[in-house]
């Protein structure tokens, strides 16, 4: 997999801005040319319940959805697990890379996920960050334990560089909230719960630009279990849901349950200092297609998003 380390080369190039300030820089980007980001973030169901439906046909099913509708940049996946083991993202990655349009598209697909965080307790593979390698490095990856209870929860993100274009980078943030399944537990994150993950990206944010962390574009994924649209920790460090500022916006109604849906518990959300919204796009994909909805619990959701390279 990937080391957890940066290079002394990219961390200059990330972390030297202009001296100026931030409104003498943002002149600068203005006059750059935006740069498009795509990402599903979908919940697979996890294959632990029945690992004989998975392998016999619900594997194939989840990577049909991930691939028909478009070739992503990024898939914020949640629980893509079996135990404590990496295979079910293994087996997502084999079966990506062996379809016929990811191979015309001379595409490549690997993964980060919680396993290889050092304080994860289980050593699960519940929360994971597929990317295009032919497209994007990943330059590190970190994640902070949110939840502590029976069923642990992360918040976990990848530092992802444009390969052709090193000015491009995006900080990738996928997660999973609790969901009220065992005793104690409760329905999404709790409200200091959002405020250790807003500083968490605030920080995160610092690592690539610590003069103008604003400037650094980034991405949350995430199956929350709750609502997340106007939660004000996140709007303070400039991060709203797509389904709320996306000038572009397709389905944006609930995802699950994936047969008759009720709530909207997958949400992407988004922000950069001077990011255009309104070329930004939000759907939901697969809604009364029965392939889509046997596939998982819940449907999948797609936002093509459009940011400043960094100064």
């Amino acid at each position: 997999m990937f080391k957890n380390w940066f290079s002394i080369g990219v961390l200059t190039l990330l972390t030297v801005l202009s001296k100026g300030d931030a409104c003498s820089c943002m002149c600068g980007m203005s006059e750059q040319q935006l740069y498009p980001v795509t990402i599903m973030s979908y919940n697979v169901d996890t294959p632990e319940k029945d690992w004989d439906d998975w392998n016999l046909w619900r594997k194939n099913s989840v990577v049909d959805v991930m691939t028909e509708f478009n070739l992503e940049d990024f898939y914020g996946l949640q629980e893509t697990k079996n135990g404590g083991s990496p295979e079910v993202c293994n087996q997502i990655r084999d079966a990506i890379n062996s379809r016929a349009s990811v191979q015309a598209a001379k595409k490549q697909y690997d993964y980060i996920s919680i396993q290889n965080l050092k304080n994860n307790p289980n050593q699960d593979c519940e929360n994971s960050i597929f990317f295009d390698t032919s497209t994007w490095k990943c330059l590190s990856f970190d994640g902070l334990f949110v939840y502590k209870d029976w069923d642990p929860r992360y918040a976990f993100y990848g530092i992802f560089q444009k390969i052709k274009n090193p000015q491009q980078i995006v900080v990738v943030f996928n997660t999973h909230a609790p969901a009220g399944n065992y005793p104690g537990s409760h329905n999404g994150f709790l409200p200091g719960d959002f405020i250790n993950i807003a500083t968490f990206i605030e920080d995160t944010r610092k690592k690539v630009s610590s003069d103008h962390p604003e400037l650094v574009p980034v991405i949350f994924s995430g199956d929350w279990n709750g609502s997340v649209q106007g939660q004000k920790d996140f709007q303070a460090i400039g991060l709203e849901t797509c389904r709320i500022k996306a000038g572009k916006q397709g389905d944006v109604g609930p995802t699950w349950p994936s047969t008759n849906p009720s709530e909207a518990y997958d949400q992407i959300l988004a922000g950069q200092q001077g990011m255009d919204w309104s070329e930004s796009s939000i759907t939901v994909k697969g809604r009364g297609m029965d392939a889509v909805e046997k596939a998982s619990d819940h449907l999948p959701i797609e936002a093509e998003l459009y940011f400043l390279p960094i100064p």
